[in-house]
Parts: structure tokens; sequence; C-alpha cells
């Protein structure tokens, strides 16, 4: 990373109801269909991927922000599905829809508004030469993220949690089909904010959770 900055993933995790659940789709898929793109990573919802040459401001503000912030009620009841995921490496990525967003897309903006003066204009290279649609170009070109929001102001995020990118879109067909939706949905909580370091592979490793205050 230019100038030794760092990349850092900021993730939102759910409870661990949902968590379990989650978790045991992924080892089945990797029984069925072997590993995919994203499939060993924990569920979560990624927030942003922060840029930042000191670590300890970033987790400095994180736990500013977790400490004023209340765990976020959530409904799954639908898929969420990306083909051609070029993101991903052009997979296609299989996911549980998270609403409503509007609370998801003001934490986001809080967390994105702290962190984004530390990259200091950088961009990480998964996005910097990325043809991207204009909402999406825009919220890169502000915030160095493409899914915050446009230049407006108008959220981008549409709040989700994937199991994996697959690299055969007929195993993620598959596996909707063998896995109803029900088996998911539900209300639950997101309960923490987490930090991982993103590496070069774009595998992730734990620096810290932080939990998110009970009502």
């Amino acid at each position: 990373m230019e100038n030794d900055f760092k990349a850092y993933a900021v993730l939102l995790i759910p409870e661990d109801k949902l968590n379990s659940k989650l978790l045991t789709a992924k080892i089945n898929i990797y029984l069925i269909h072997g590993n995919q793109k994203y499939l060993f990573d924990i569920p979560h919802c990624t927030f942003y991927i922060a840029l930042a040459l000191d670590l300890q401001k970033v987790e400095t503000k994180l736990q500013e922000i977790a400490n004023n912030q209340l765990q976020i009620p959530i409904n799954i009841s639908d898929w969420q599905t990306f083909q051609e995921d070029k993101l991903a490496g052009g997979g296609t990525t299989i996911g549980i829809k998270i609403t409503p967003e509007k609370p998801i897309q003001i934490l986001q903006k809080k967390v994105v508004d702290l962190l984004n003066p530390l990259r200091q204009g950088h961009i990480h290279p998964r996005y910097k030469n990325t043809i991207l649609s204009q909402p999406l170009a825009e919220s890169n070109k502000i915030y160095g993220y493409p899914f915050v929001a446009s230049s407006d102001n108008t959220p981008v995020l549409l709040p989700h949690i994937s199991f994996c990118s697959f690299q055969n879109p007929e195993h993620a067909t598959e596996f909707q089909n063998s896995n109803p939706i029900e088996k998911y949905s539900g209300n639950y909580k997101f309960t923490k904010l987490a930090l991982y370091q993103l590496h070069e592979d774009d595998k992730i490793e734990l620096i810290r959770e932080f939990e998110l205050k009970k009502d």
C-alpha cells in the first residue's frame, strides 16, 4: 500500500443466533462445492474499507462510535444476489438481504465520516481502477469506497450478509434451491463492530471487536 498505508475492513457482526446458522451454511457449501471466494470470512455486513497509517486512530474512532451506538434490530426475509459480481472476481455472490436499511446506512455514514480523513485521498487498489456506475463512482471518489453515498448524499449501501461468491453460477442456484430463505428469516440484531486487517490476497485478520450497547 502506498506510503505504508494499511487497509482495514470495518464490519458489522450479527448476534450468535444468526451467526451460527450462517456458519453452518458456509460449512455445507464447502463440503458440497469446495472453497469459494469469501467463504471463510466471518458472517458480516461490510461497512468500509479504511486506509490509514495509524491503527490506534482507527481503533479510537470505532470505540467512540460503539460507546454510543445501540445494537441494531434487523429482519431477514429475502435473498440478496449479485450476478457477475466484478468486485468479487466475476462470480455470483449470494447473501441475505437486511432490513430496515436506514439505521444501518446511518451508522455506516458515522463510521465513514470519522475514518475517511485518515486515508488522505488514497483509494484501495480493489476500487482504484474499477469501472463503476455513476452513484458508486461518486461514492468511491468522495469516500474511497463505492458503497457509501452518492454526491447528493443518497445512500448506496445495500445492507446484506454474504455466504460467499460462487465461481460457478449453477452452484449458486443449487445452493438457493436447497436452502429456502425461511431457514434464515426472522428478527435478529447486529451486536458488534469489528475491525479486520485486509491483506493483499483479500484475506482478513481480526484486530478487535467493539460491542454495541444493549437496550
